[in-house]
C-alpha cells in the first residue's frame, strides 16, 4: 500500500511537469511572434574626420646615429638641424626603419642619401602621415510605440 501511495504520487508529479513543459514552447513562440510584428529600429550613423594636428616637432633627434620605425605610410624628412639643410624627403611605407648614420640616411632597403655626415652636427627625423582619423557613432532606438485609442 506504501509503495502503491508513493507510485501514484510520483506519476501525478510526472505527469503535472509534463503539462508544464508542453505550455512554454506556446509561450516561446508566442513572443517570437511579437518581436518579428514590432517596426525596425531606428539607425543613425555619423562619421566625422578628425583633423590631423600639424606638428612641426621631430619624431626623433640628437647626434648620429638615428633611428626611427616609421609605423604607418608617411613621408619623412631628415633635417640637419646645425646647418638647417633638408638632407632628405621620401615617402616611406609604414613598417621600414629609417637610419641616419655618418654614410647617409636609409629607408628599409633604400638608400635616400649616400653622403658622409658629419657626426657632431645634430640631426632631426620628422613624420608627415597621410593616414586620416575618423570618429564613427551608431544610435540604434526603437520605433515609437502608437497605442490604439479606446472608445468610450
Amino acid at each position: 500500500m506504501f509503495n502503491l501511495a508513493v507510485l501514484s504520487f510520483s506519476l501525478a508529479t510526472a505527469a503535472l511537469l509534463l503539462g508544464c513543459a508542453s505550455e512554454k514552447p506556446a509561450v516561446e513562440e508566442e513572443s517570437l511572434k511579437d518581436a518579428m510584428r514590432r517596426p525596425e529600429p531606428i539607425i543613425t550613423t555619423n562619421t566625422q574626420e578628425i583633423p590631423s594636428p600639424v606638428v612641426n616637432s621631430p619624431v626623433t633627434g640628437g647626434t648620429l646615429p638615428l633611428v626611427y620605425i616609421v609605423e604607418s605610410d608617411a613621408t619623412v624628412s631628415v633635417v640637419d638641424e646645425t646647418t638647417g639643410l633638408t638632407l632628405a624627403v621620401a615617402a616611406v611605407e609604414g613598417g621600414n626603419i629609417l637610419a641616419v648614420n655618418e654614410n647617409g640616411v636609409i629607408a628599409g632597403k633604400t638608400t635616400l642619401l649616400k653622403s658622409t655626415l658629419e657626426p657632431s652636427h645634430r640631426y632631426a627625423i620628422y613624420v608627415n602621415s597621410s593616414v586620416r582619423g575618423e570618429f564613427r557613432t551608431t544610435v540604434v532606438r526603437p520605433q515609437p510605440q502608437h497605442r490604439k485609442k479606446e472608445n468610450p
